[in-house]
């Protein structure tokens, strides 16, 4: 399947659903028109708005599809310990739910956190690419309800051949995505890549693919010669240095913030409470000072660097519930959060908006001028990381450019604090 940025209609989210008949629930806006705000058991299928600037002073709108991307190397079929997650004999992965034992390794192990949990059934859920309509020659039911022809369907190499002939037309900084990636994707988009302009603005040779999965997915695929830069949110530890032969290269200073819902009232807690709640010892909102509620308790997984950090930090070392909820990344988090009013949990400073509330630590607020003074403790650097000296050319002017004076402007625009 190809995805083409388009005028959005949201035709295709409506169709996956109806064709699959998954209900629709109360969301909440949360200040952008994209809805809902991410992927979850009942939305396999959602069309994400980008606003980014048009250089005059105005916005323009960028579209994409989200879904499975149905990888032909798929980290959630590898992991899946009872087979639920399996290739069809299309290429697509396929979930069997009667095999499905709610583990949730596949949403640790998948790039794209795709796979989300239904706490309903105990069971994951995700899109199947239509596998009961491709199996009888029908095409998926967003490509079909697609009134732009910007979702095409068909055989794999035909599609390549489409989005290679859509990049030359676009021209500009246009690439097609999907082709390499994890053993090639069964999903290719073809976009404009808008985060990567300024950096490929100073060096047009640079093409830069940009993938997420937490820090320790990080190290082990710079290790083993996957990606060229690893980017962690933590130190690598001196066995992953040994082991990897790893070089690193700290770009900025992050502190991590507890959140919660805006709705909560609960705005300082002492790091003893904090302790508390995260280790399942404290579970009602009653003490902090608020409703006689259950506390929901949100964390990252082992992978994740932000996770070692407030562990450390501000845990210091202690446990961390077993019936904690796990999320994927910052966004996930952000979005978990929003959309809980008795949640708790806690994501990087620059990731901050208006759709969380922070927690301020024996009356310390996570602010960038408190982190950078040391007042506020949980805090981390920022690496990028190699494998050995960067020798590749293109590499080396890439990591230059995000230590460059420009570079560092941008680290500073995203909420982080530069190193230089």
């Amino acid at each position: 399947m190809i995805f083409q940025n388009a005028p959005v209609a949201e035709a295709c989210q409506l169709a996956c659903k109806q064709w699959n008949g998954l209900p629709a629930k109360q969301t909440y806006n949360h200040g952008t028109y994209q809805n809902p705000p991410d992927l979850q058991p009942n939305t396999w299928n959602l069309i994400r708005f980008q606003e980014v600037s048009d250089g005059n002073g105005g916005v323009k709108w960028i579209f994409r599809h989200d879904a499975c991307m149905h990888c032909t190397d798929a980290a959630c079929v590898k992991v899946c310990p009872s087979g639920a997650l399996h290739h069809t004999k299309y290429g697509t992965v396929a979930l069997d739910e009667a095999k499905c034992i709610g583990c949730k390794e596949c949403m640790f192990a998948c790039p794209f956190e795709v796979p989300k949990y239904d706490p309903e059934k105990d069971k994951i859920a995700k899109c199947d690419m239509c596998f009961s309509r491709i199996a009888n020659d029908l095409e998926p039911a967003c490509v079909k309800a697609c009134p732009t022809g910007a979702l095409l369907f068909g055989d794999k190499d035909k599609m390549l051949k489409v989005a290679c002939k859509r990049v030359e037309e676009l021209g500009g900084d246009a690439s097609v995505y999907g082709d390499k990636y994890v053993g090639g994707t069964h999903v290719i988009y073809v976009l404009p890549e808008e985060a990567a302009k300024r950096i490929m603005g100073v060096n047009r040779n640079v093409k830069i693919t940009i993938a997420g999965g937490g820090s320790g997915v990080g190290i082990k695929q710079v290790g083993e010669g996957l990606v060229d830069i690893g980017n962690t949110g933590r130190m690598p530890t001196d066995d992953e240095i040994k082991r990897y032969g790893l070089n690193m290269f700290k770009f900025a200073i992050d502190g991590i913030a507890v959140i919660v819902n805006p709705n909560n009232p609960v705005a300082t807690m002492s790091k003893d409470r904090i302790m508390d709640i995260f280790s399942g010892r404290l579970d009602n909102w009653k003490v902090p000072g608020w409703k006689d509620r259950g506390i929901n308790i949100y964390t990252r997984d082992a992978s994740s660097g932000t996770r070692k950090v407030f562990w450390k930090k501000a845990l210091n070392k202690g446990e961390i519930a077993k019936a904690a909820n796990f999320v994927k990344s910052h966004g996930a988090m952000k979005s978990a959060i929003s959309m809980d009013p008795y949640g708790i949990g806690y994501i990087s400073a620059g990731y901050l908006d208006d759709t969380v509330a922070t927690v301020a630590i024996d009356g310390v607020s996570p602010t960038l001028p408190n982190v950078r003074k040391g007042n506020y403790k949980i805090a981390r650097g920022l690496y990028m990381n190699t494998k050995g000296k960067p020798s590749k050319k293109l590499i080396r002017l890439f990591i230059d450019y995000i230590l460059s004076k420009e570079g560092q402007k941008i680290v500073e625009e995203n909420g982080f604090i530069a190193v230089k």
